[in-house]
């Protein structure tokens, strides 16, 4: 495979390039080439010519000249019988040589927990090797990139921008070789992404990631006021229901510790309608009680919306409904004149 071009072609570059020229189109060349055998071609190409020694005697052996010659030649060499069809100057895979190419971006996300890592492909690049770049990146992506906080939101980008560069690729009609074929032969598309094991990784880790945020917005919501209370049935549950409720320190609380422990409790099915007054309640008075704010500026000063008789009434709900609650529990009546700090 190596023998149909030489080492420079191989890079597409000059004879005349110069080193940090050759690494830079060797490094482009081997971030597209996973084959073993290939890598082995494209390491012992550039040990070669990074060289100075080793690429003057290569130099020699194909042919190239290094040295003024002394003499002219006796005679000039004839003509080719037939013109050489000009080079291809259109924008060539940089894999296989192949055409047509589109430049394209591809990168494949593996999360960690707290960081992630990333690597990136870009260049011009044929159908058929667009496709196995972008498929297998973004199967990667897909399996490795939900894992880290932060990776999983970044993930949902990286995807975005490989999906646009396989429709930019898939759009590509089949490469032909305008100026002979390269070195490598053109990867194989493979199979496409919803028949890969990514798809199903995705899917799962979605589910986690989703029930995780869902549990995090549901913690949030029952610090700060009532999100709903929970309803089961048999003795077992009024007897746990009784001792929680009536562990509450409803008089002397705030309403955000009195809500908090609301949503904490599994009340009888029988109790729905009594609960539902509390809670009720308690979202009112939460919102009566987030209206109830002052402003202050340097000209007008302090300014409040008093809504002190909608948050009485909103207090007198919650105490009603406290004292529904405890004689259905078979719990004491307590003084809850103090239910609003």
């Amino acid at each position: 495979m190596g023998d149909r071009v030489n080492h420079y072609e191989l890079f597409g570059v000059q004879p005349s390039a110069t080193t940090d020229e050759i690494r830079d189109a060797y490094l482009r060349k081997a971030s597209v080439t996973y084959s073993p055998e290939n890598r082995a071609v494209l390491n012992d190409a550039w040990q070669l010519l990074q060289d100075d020694a080793a690429r003057r005697t290569y130099d020699e052996s194909i042919g190239l000249v290094t040295e003024v010659q002394t003499s002219a030649p006796t005679e000039p060499p004839p003509p080719p019988a037939t013109p050489a069809a000009p080079a291809s100057t259109a924008p060539l895979c940089q894999h296989c040589n192949g055409a047509p190419a589109v430049h394209v971006s591809f990168a494949s996300q593996k999360g960690r927990l707290v960081f992630r890592t990333m690597q990136r492909v870009e260049g011009f690049f044929c159908r058929h090797c667009g496709q196995s770049i972008g498929r297998r990146m973004t199967d990667t992506t897909l399996t490795q990139g939900w894992w880290g906080t932060i990776s999983f939101f970044f993930n949902f980008v990286v995807l975005a921008r490989n999906l646009v560069g396989l429709r930019d690729v898939s759009r590509l009609a089949a490469p032909t070789w305008p100026n002979g074929p390269g070195t490598f032969p053109p990867y194989p598309p493979g199979r496409p992404l919803h028949r890969r094991a990514g798809i199903g990784v995705a899917l799962i880790a979605l589910v986690i990631g989703g029930g995780l945020i869902a549990a995090e917005v549901s913690r949030h919501r029952g610090t700060n006021g009532v999100a709903g209370a929970s309803y089961g049935t048999g003795s077992g549950v009024r007897t746990a229901a009784a001792t929680a409720y009536g562990r509450l320190d409803v008089a002397g609380g705030s309403e955000t510790d009195f809500a908090s422990g609301v949503n904490a409790i599994t009340f009888p099915q029988e109790m729905h309608a009594d609960v539902d007054r509390l809670i009720a309640a308690l979202r009112q008075f939460e919102r009566d009680y987030s209206a109830n704010t002052c402003t202050s500026s340097p000209t007008v000063g302090a300014t409040c919306s008093d809504n002190g008789v909608a948050i009485t009434a909103d207090q007198a709900a919650m105490v009603a409904a406290d004292a529904r609650i405890r004689t259905d529990l078979g719990l004491p009546a307590i003084d809850t004149s103090n239910l609003a700090q």
